[in-house]
């Protein structure tokens, strides 16, 4: 079946089977893992996560594989019939426990205004990882690239 986005796409409707979805989009700070440190909000941004979509029913669109073959997809949560849809990738950014997505393949599913915009107003609230100010933040992609030169 190979490794194209519709075969991942008929692996969900199957159901019997977990895929780690990488949000579109955003960037967290890194937990530790593989014997490397993680960085300090790292934990604090998982917890976030795990606290909104645990046992929750989202809507995933599979917008492509990255280079590593990880699905990369929006993903969105309708918490009940009377409130709005929530973007999961804006509201973790919104929060504090993510950044914009830059990389060279980033994908921001026609949201990059709406992503950037949320990025400033959770640095000008100190929110989340902004709590110490915009200076003392080091990006994740920054963090990850610090940390294979270490190797």
């Amino acid at each position: 079946s190979g490794n194209s986005v519709s075969s991942i796409s008929k692996k969900f409707r199957k159901a019997d089977e977990t895929i780690h979805v990488r949000l579109a989009g955003v960037d967290a700070p890194e937990c530790a893992h593989f014997g490397q440190p993680g960085q300090k909000y790292g934990p604090a941004a998982r917890k976030w996560l795990s606290e909104r979509l645990d046992g929750k029913r989202v809507r995933i669109r599979i917008l492509r594989l990255d280079q590593y073959n990880r699905v990369v997809a929006s993903v969105s949560q309708k918490p009940s019939w009377w409130r709005r849809t929530r973007d999961i990738s804006r509201e973790l950014i919104d929060a504090g426990y993510g950044v914009v997505y830059r990389g060279k393949e980033a994908e921001h599913y026609g949201k990059l205004e709406v992503l950037e915009a949320a990025e400033r107003q959770a640095q000008k609230r100190r929110v989340g990882m902004w709590r110490d100010g915009v200076k003392k933040v080091v990006n994740p992609q920054t963090y990850k690239r610090s940390m294979r030169k270490e190797k």
